[in-house]
């Protein structure tokens, strides 16, 4: 039976991949059932389609990168990179592309000390993790 994560940091990146996981769920099923609205209030038509694969993509990745970092198994934190990556880059790319201009403004500083925290989060379990296996090169 392998190991499972310890200390404060594992438990943490645990709980922020599931909290990804969880929005992207809710994402998706938002796009879904507000597929038919969207484009009847003058949104693009495929909006709806790109707001579902993105919800899709970002549970997918970091529901994976949990159960993959909670098992213990040795591309964990490889897979918490890129579903952290792929999510705080989807979600600027978003902001800064799609969103209207006055709700870029609302929240931005939250976000950004909410996606370093994260960020702060996974590379200190990431370095913690190296140190303890005695590696220093990239990837696990």
């Amino acid at each position: 039976m392998k190991r499972k994560p310890r200390g404060f940091l594992g438990w943490l990146v645990l709980l922020l991949l599931l909290w990804n996981a969880g929005s992207g769920i809710l994402r998706a099923v938002g796009a879904w059932q507000q597929r038919a609205l969207l484009p009847q209030i003058g949104l693009p038509g495929w909006l709806p389609w790109y707001l579902l694969a993105a919800g899709s993509l970002t549970a997918l990745l970091s529901l994976g990168a949990f159960i993959s970092l909670y098992a213990r198994r040795k591309q964990a934190i490889l897979l918490a990179w890129v579903a952290l990556i792929v999510t705080i880059s989807g979600y600027w790319l978003e902001r800064l592309l799609l969103w209207a201009p006055e709700q870029r403004s609302g929240n931005v500083l939250f976000m950004a000390v909410f996606h370093a925290l994260c960020l702060a989060a996974l590379g200190g379990y990431t370095y913690r993790e190296h140190k303890k296996r005695g590696t220093d090169g990239p990837g696990d």
